[in-house]
C-alpha cells in the first residue's frame, strides 16, 4: 500500500456508489494509452481496466478545473473519434473543427466530488508518468482548439489496477457551459450538494 496521497474526481451521481464501494478501474478509452500501458508492463495483454488519479499536490486546484475540462470536452471527442474509426475504419476521419460541443457533452452544468485516495496499491513505476494536455492546431486531433487554460504537461500520474483504498470527499467543483458556449469552472470551498 502506498503513503501517498491522490486525487479523483467523480461525477456527483456516482457519489453514493463510490461512497460504499470504492473506486474501480475503469476501461482505458484510449487504443494508444491501452498499448502503453501494456508495453510499459502497468496491464497484462488480457486486462483493460484502469484507476486513473494523480498525485496530491499544490496544483490540485488548477489540476481538478483541467479534468472537468477533459470530462466536457476531450473525453466526448475522444468517443465519438473512436466511434467513426470503428465504422469508417479511417484513423482521421473525425474533423474536430465542424463538431457541435453541445452535441457531444450530454449536460450544461454538472458538479464533481473531489476524492482524497489513500492506501492504494500504485502500479509499480507509473508515478514517472506524466499527463500532458495542450491545445493542438491540428483538425483530426481531439485536443484541437482546446482553450488553453486548462493546459498542463507536469500532472504526475497515479495508476492502480485495484479497488482497495481508503477514500474521503473533500470537496466539489463545478463546470458549465457559458451563453457563449464557453466552458467555466468553479471550486467550492464548502460542500453544496
Amino acid at each position: 500500500m502506498s503513503e501517498l496521497a491522490a486525487i479523483h474526481i467523480s461525477e456527483i451521481y456516482n457519489r453514493d456508489s463510490i461512497l460504499e464501494n470504492g473506486l474501480f478501474p475503469s476501461e482505458v478509452l484510449l487504443p494508444h494509452h491501452l498499448e502503453r500501458f501494456r508495453e510499459d508492463g502497468y496491464l497484462e495483454e488480457d486486462e483493460s481496466k484502469m484507476l486513473y488519479m494523480w498525485c496530491d499536490s499544490e496544483k490540485n486546484e488548477k489540476f481538478i478545473k483541467d479534468m472537468m475540462y477533459c470530462k466536457t470536452w476531450i473525453t466526448p471527442r475522444n468517443k465519438t473519434a473512436i466511434e467513426y474509426d470503428k465504422i469508417y475504419n479511417e484513423k482521421d476521419y473525425l474533423d474536430c473543427s465542424i463538431l457541435d460541443m453541445n452535441k457531444l457533452y450530454p449536460y450544461t452544468t454538472m458538479i464533481y466530488d473531489i476524492y482524497k485516495v489513500t492506501n492504494f496499491n500504485a502500479v509499480e513505476d507509473s508515478l514517472k508518468l506524466y499527463h500532458e494536455q495542450e491545445s493542438s492546431s491540428d483538425k483530426y486531433s481531439t485536443l484541437y482548439n482546446m482553450d488553453e487554460r486548462y493546459q498542463h504537461k507536469d500532472k504526475i500520474l497515479i495508476l492502480s489496477k485495484q479497488k482497495e483504498q481508503t477514500i474521503k470527499r473533500i470537496g466539489q467543483a463545478k463546470i458549465w457551459i457559458d451563453r457563449k458556449d464557453k466552458i467555466q469552472t468553479q471550486i467550492f470551498k464548502s460542500m453544496r450538494y
